[in-house]
Order: structure tokens, then sequence, then C-alpha cells
């Protein structure tokens, strides 16, 4: 009986103790930052970053390049938990560290990688800020007219 009960409790400590699911991110959401070391190294700034987490997928969403503006939501890459990072299936080695939530960020067009701090948002938010940078270049285009 002692045998079985401690085989028992090794099993629900194994259990326990194992590199959390996908499932654990979905609902979740983040806004990335452009860390200040970026801007210090003469890097270019880079918009936020929106991401989002739903069925094992993570999503950008972002304000369209195009007229009119328009909040979109990129295709869904697949994502790999581990136990301390994230891994995105996107560009080289995308990946976010869950314990500082610092998002190392493959930029394709500069071919170099981009440092972001994240923060956990309530993804309604994401609509919210988005939509103020809408009402911000919107007030900027208006300010530009020729």
């Amino acid at each position: 009986m002692t045998l079985l009960r401690t085989l028992l409790i090794g099993l629900i400590l194994v259990v326990f103790s194992l590199p959390a699911y996908a499932g654990e991110l979905d609902g979740k959401a983040l806004k990335c930052t452009l860390d200040e070391r970026e801007l210090l190294r003469g890097r270019k700034s880079l918009k936020d970053k929106y991401i989002t987490f739903e069925n094992g997928f993570f999503f950008f969403h972002y304000v369209s390049g195009t007229t009119p503006l328009r909040i979109e939501k990129s295709y869904g890459y697949r994502y790999l938990p581990f136990p301390h990072i994230i891994k995105f299936g996107i560009g080289k080695a995308t990946s976010l560290n869950r314990s500082t939530l610092v998002l190392n960020y493959w930029h394709n067009p500069g071919k170099m990688f981009y440092l972001f701090n994240c923060k956990l948002i309530k993804g309604e938010n994401i609509v919210i800020e988005l939509e103020k940078e809408i009402d911000r270049i919107k007030q900027t285009m208006k300010n530009n007219k020729i």
C-alpha cells in the first residue's frame, strides 16, 4: 500500500510539473513597446505590437496601411510554449520570455532582431488602443494637407 501511495504521489508531482500547454495562453493579450535601448542603438522606432493568443495560434493586431484606416488582424501563426519561453512560428526565431515578458522580435524588412517590453492587457483594450492610433493618424493627415 505504501509503494502504491508513493507512486501515486510521484505521478501527481510529475503531471503538475510538466511544461505549460498552449491552452493556458488562449484568451491572453499583450501590448509590446519597443525597448528604449533599441533607440539608443540608433535603430528606427517601430510601432507597438498587439498580440492575442487563440486556440494554439497567435495573432498580431494593427492599423491597416490603406484608406480607409481600419483595425486588422494578422493570419494566425502557431506558437510553441516552453517552460521559460514561447517560440513564435514566424521569422527567424521570434520568442517571448515568459518571466520578463521581453519579446525578441525578428523584423524582416530590417533583417534584425528588436527587443520589445510587453505587458498583459485585456483583449478589448487592443481595439481601444488601435482606435486611438487611427485618430492620431487622421489628425496628422488632416494637419498635413497641401
